[in-house]
């Protein structure tokens, strides 16, 4: 009976464990900043390079951020560029469970971006911080747009009475039922929050004007890591100037250096929108990058017929834990005529080896991973300077088998010179001669 029990509870819960929703507006206001929530079982996490955008049935460019929040996943893009009409996300090539079985099955969800325009938009779309955090507002209209805000929207706080006067400062914001704030067309605002007006693990920041409303989910931890044990994740060099001239392709060489005392798991590496089509890179995913430890990254610059002066970044992501980014910002400038000098393609740094957690190594030491060229040496090791492995010396050997094969050689030739000439018989025809007259 327990176990017809079990099997009935098993069946019960099976859709609920396994099911991946995707929980978004079907509707969105022209601009509007989508804030999407998707929960279900993964086996791998969701990447931006994993989400698509169609309008119809285009394939449109689109830069996704993701970020994992507990067992979901929120994602956010900015949408102000896009124009009206009817669009669609699809999730692909990620494993998960769908009813009973592992799939990688595409997911995802049908919406229509209307003809209405959204007063302003946000950014970010979701926050995971242990500190004081900002989201910035930007107007899309040409009239004045009176926005509220909220914390945690569900529930009534004591700690929202003076807050905004806290945020803003000044004339009226130091009322203390102040609840709202005016921005101007074109106007772009910062609102900073203080971490103490939000409780450990998730909260929702709420900001609103008339019948556009965004829901900004907020993961607030607090550090457990000492200051031996902070993460230290950077590119070096974090800076690239590329010039090239049309019709011409490069590349460089950025590395992804972790200088703290962990391991870090599970990175993202992606381009800015405006190397999308100029630029690619050779990794866009890492399992795991030991402490100590670099991985070498190689950014490919194709071939332009048009003079282009273009500013990005390339950016790594940690998608678990706190989130934290690196970058290595890209100067690209395509110059008809222009003859690309391949003796700069060595990786560098503007700052000195040691800024850098890297060592000079002495002359009798070779270091064990990556040299980059710093501002103060050409063989900077981002690796450990280590005792070089003595080669064997192969003098000894081949000498000894050269006499050996002299003994060999001697000994044969003794042989056949001594021992094979005393058995060997002679022919000596006066004997024979002798023989045949005493016969007769």
């Amino acid at each position: 009976m327990k176990k017809s029990i079990a099997f009935i509870l098993i069946l019960f819960l099976i859709p609920f464990l396994s099911a991946v929703t995707f929980d978004m507006k079907e509707n969105l206001m022209s601009g509007e900043t989508p804030i999407i929530k998707v929960t279900g079982y993964f086996f791998e996490p969701i990447l931006p390079e994993n989400i698509l955008l169609y309008r119809e049935h285009t394939r449109i460019p689109m830069q996704f951020e993701v970020s994992k929040i507990g067992e979901d996943y929120y994602i956010y893009a900015d949408f102000s560029k896009r124009m009206f009409g009817n669009y669609s996300i699809l999730i692909q090539n990620t494993r998960h469970v769908s009813l009973t079985e592992t799939t990688e099955e595409d997911f995802g969800q049908n919406f229509t971006i209307t003809k209405d325009l959204a007063s302003f938009v946000v950014n970010p779309g979701v926050i995971i911080t242990s500190e004081n955090f900002l989201v910035e507002t930007k107007s899309l209209t040409d009239k004045d747009t009176e926005v509220g805000i909220s914390i945690n929207p569900a529930e009534e706080q004591e700690s929202e009475k003076g807050f905004f006067a806290s945020i803003f400062g000044g004339g009226e914001a130091k009322k203390e039922n102040f609840t709202s704030f005016t921005l101007s067309p074109g106007q772009t605002e910062d609102i900073q929050f203080p971490l103490n007006l939000f409780k450990p693990g998730i909260n929702f920041v709420g900001i609103s004007s008339g019948n556009l409303s965004y829901r900004i989910p907020v993961s607030v931890f607090t550090p457990t890591e000492t200051p031996e044990e902070k993460t230290e994740f950077r590119f070096e060099p974090s800076e690239l100037n590329i010039t090239l001239g049309t019709d011409a392709e490069t590349s460089k060489m950025i590395y992804l250096y972790n200088s703290g005392k962990t391991n870090i798991e599970n990175i993202s590496i992606s381009l800015s929108n405006s190397l999308q089509g100029l630029v690619t890179i050779s990794k866009k995913y890492i399992d795991e990058l030991k402490n100590g430890s670099s991985v070498q990254v190689e950014v490919y610059v194709l071939a332009s017929k048009d003079k282009k002066i273009i500013d990005g970044h390339v950016k790594a992501k940690i998608n678990t834990g706190t989130q934290q980014l690196a970058y290595s910002q890209i100067h690209l400038s395509i110059i008809p005529g222009y003859v690309v000098n391949k003796s700069t393609n060595t990786p560098t740094s503007l700052k000195t080896c040691s800024d850098i957690s890297g060592k000079i190594c002495q002359a009798n030491l070779e270091c064990s991973g990556e040299k980059i060229q710093s501002s103060d040496t050409s063989i900077c090791c981002l690796g450990n300077c280590v005792t070089p492995v003595p080669k064997k010396n192969n003098t000894g050997k081949i000498i000894g088998i050269i006499l050996f094969g002299v003994v060999v050689g001697f000994v044969v030739w003794f042989y056949l010179k001594k021992f094979k000439k005393k058995t060997k018989k002679e022919v000596n025809l006066l004997d024979i001669a002798k023989e045949g007259t005493e016969k007769k």
